[in-house]
């Protein structure tokens, strides 16, 4: 395609400003993922979890390594209780690749901003298509 020279500039600096996006939001999951507290719980059922907390949100990791699921537990301002959302498989996955995958989720779900989300929706695609599996 043949385009004129203010195009080219434009869509440079669409990429430009795709690109920080992007970098900024694995520096923001890396940073929760290495700098959160994960603490240990079981439900009513006798199942075993990991949790941590975001902007008062939980994110609950079951099973073992290679094998998770993880749930988003959302909790509205001036209510007590969470919401928990449904469960998603990730099997194949570490436990730190499971942290990341939920962390993105979150940030998706709780995002005001439709472009924001689309970021998140895709940077979740490529990961967990991605990321290693079981050896």
């Amino acid at each position: 395609m043949v385009v004129g020279s203010t195009c080219i500039e434009h869509l440079r600096r669409e990429d430009r400003l795709l690109s920080g996006d992007v970098v900024r939001a694995y520096r923001n999951i890396s940073n929760f993922i290495h700098s959160s507290d994960w603490a240990q719980g079981i439900t009513k059922k006798g199942r075993y979890f990991i949790y941590s907390t975001h902007s008062h949100h939980e994110i609950r990791i079951y099973g073992k390594e290679y094998s998770h699921s993880f749930q988003l537990a959302l909790k509205e301002k001036g209510v007590r209780k969470h919401t928990f959302g449904r469960v998603f498989k990730v099997k194949g996955k570490s436990t730190i690749e499971t942290k990341e995958l939920s962390y993105i989720a979150l940030k998706g779900t709780i995002s005001d901003s439709e472009e924001e989300k689309g970021l998140l929706r895709n940077l979740y695609r490529e990961l967990n298509s991605s990321l290693h599996k079981k050896p």
